[in-house]
């Protein structure tokens, strides 16, 4: 529709209705989506030409909509008379024209005023007395008066798809951006926040670890594995003497497990051991949650906050691995107990990442309640006792642990969970029951239980499997 034809139309047909009434009638018998002040500056115009003589050559004159502007459209020039400056103010008409597709809300993202403000640099008291003054809303079409006036339909419309294309694209490419920047910015918080602070943990912490107990050893040609932990060390339990007849907590945990770990070491070293078995886990922490609880909810005598009881346990550990490894490699599969399931993945986690570049420790990526060594003709199965009743232990090991047992094959099970050592004797499989450093809390002490507290270490042959088994009293 030819905006300027219909305004004409109207003009001849209704010349003596005012201006205002005018507009109102145009805007409501057709379908310009123009406001209405755009409608009344262009019915002054056309009435104003009609009162012209007619020449045979078109006279060009300035289109003088209002008297805050005047466009002079041989220079493409607008120039603003605003009250408070002493001079009027120009601009050219390619910029007045893209401040009105910037603010238009035509591709339905406008720019903000701040962001008009900044890319013209503008004032913003500036770019709103000239909005004001050119009736522009967000909801205006992108085009100046003038345009909507000079240019006919068709291009406008051209114009209007071609702007929506780009805009399109832009919105596209920007989304594109804001994606490879999350995901930059997710690898860069990953990497800070996550991998970076892990190897720097560790760096900063060596010192917790120079009081690693030194081993004195012989150095002799491996023919041993040796099974050892500190199963059911329960670390940050808490007893009072008072009330159960033994103090117990995280520090005389630490102390229990060094000591008796150097007191099995001075007996071992009399043996050539080709590597360590350590499994981890096992109720090696006492509770599991904030609250205090084990893993099912169960609540416990505690010394210590969760996190703590992380923090320190875990480099603990690497005290009691390192103390072995002074001898022999080892080797670190995962038995997580009914205590502390959660916490005995994450211990699997810690010490993977914290041997990830040792050669002599290797730390199991395996996950299930159940594993299995092989050591020559020894099968050997960790699990922390809670699980399977004993009996159906030796079916669950040919079953599931995918190795092949011959006629020699000697079969072993290690496991704790009642805090006291046990060797049974089940369809040619021997399971070894490992005993408990962990002192007394009020549950124990309430129902009786008691137990001789010690911590174990079991030889173990290629082809004659458990040859010796060492006890460390307390």
């Amino acid at each position: 529709m030819d905006i300027k034809k219909v305004i004409q139309k109207y003009c001849r047909d209704n010349q003596t209705i005012s201006v205002r009434k005018l507009a109102a009638k145009i805007l409501e018998e057709t379908d310009i989506a123009v406001s209405f002040n755009t409608v009344r500056r262009h019915i002054n115009k056309c009435r104003a030409q009609e009162d012209v003589e007619e020449t045979p050559e078109p006279v060009v004159r300035d289109l003088e909509y209002d008297k805050s502007y005047v466009y002079q459209a041989d220079k493409d020039l607008y120039i603003f008379f605003i009250p408070g400056y002493n001079k009027p103010l120009s601009f050219g008409g390619d910029k007045v024209r893209e401040l009105k597709r910037r603010y238009s809300n035509w591709d339905g993202s406008p720019n903000s005023i701040n962001q008009i403000c900044r890319a013209f640099k503008l004032s913003r008291s500036l770019f709103d007395k000239i909005r004001r003054i050119l009736s522009w809303t967000h909801d205006s079409e992108p085009f100046t008066d003038e345009e909507m006036v000079t240019r006919n339909e068709e291009d406008l419309m051209t114009e209007l798809v071609q702007g929506k294309k780009f805009a399109l694209e832009q919105k596209f490419e920007k989304q594109k951006l804001q994606q490879l920047e999350k995901d930059a910015r997710k690898w860069q918080e990953l990497k800070l926040g996550v991998l970076n602070p892990f190897t720097d943990h560790f760096e900063r912490h060596k010192e917790a670890l120079k009081a690693t107990p030194q081993i004195n050893f012989e150095n002799k040609e491996g023919e041993y594995a040796c099974v050892i932990s500190p199963f059911d060390l329960h670390f940050g339990k808490y007893g009072w003497d008072k009330e159960v007849g033994d103090t117990y907590n995280r520090q005389i945990a630490e102390e229990l497990l060094l000591k008796h770990t150097e007191d099995l070491l001075a007996e071992i070293n009399h043996y050539p051991i080709e590597k360590f078995i350590v499994p981890i886990g096992s109720d090696y922490f006492h509770f599991d949650t904030v609250r205090g609880t084990t893993t099912n909810g169960t609540p416990q005598d505690c010394d210590g906050t969760l996190v703590q009881i992380m923090f320190e346990g875990s480099y603990l550990m690497i005290k009691f691995i390192d103390m072995l490894r002074q001898i022999a490699a080892v080797e670190v599969p995962m038995a997580a107990g009914n205590h502390d399931r959660v916490l005995s993945n994450s211990l699997l986690l810690f010490l993977q990442g914290y041997y990830r570049e040792a050669n002599d420790v290797e730390v199991t990526s395996n996950l299930k309640m159940r594993q299995y060594v092989q050591y020559g003709n020894t099968v050997m199965g960790f699990t922390h006792g809670d699980g399977p009743k004993m009996s159906n232990l030796p079916g669950l090991m040919v079953n599931e642990s995918g190795l092949t047992f011959g006629p020699n094959t000697h079969k072993v099970w290690f496991t704790g969970h009642l805090h006291f050592e046990k060797v049974v004797e089940l369809q040619k499989t021997k399971v070894y029951q490992m005993p408990s450093l962990s002192g007394t809390d009020r549950w124990h002490h309430h129902n009786g239980y008691k137990s001789v507290r010690g911590m174990c270490a079991y030889l173990v042959t290629k082809d004659k499997g458990v040859r010796h088994n060492i006890f460390s009293n307390i």
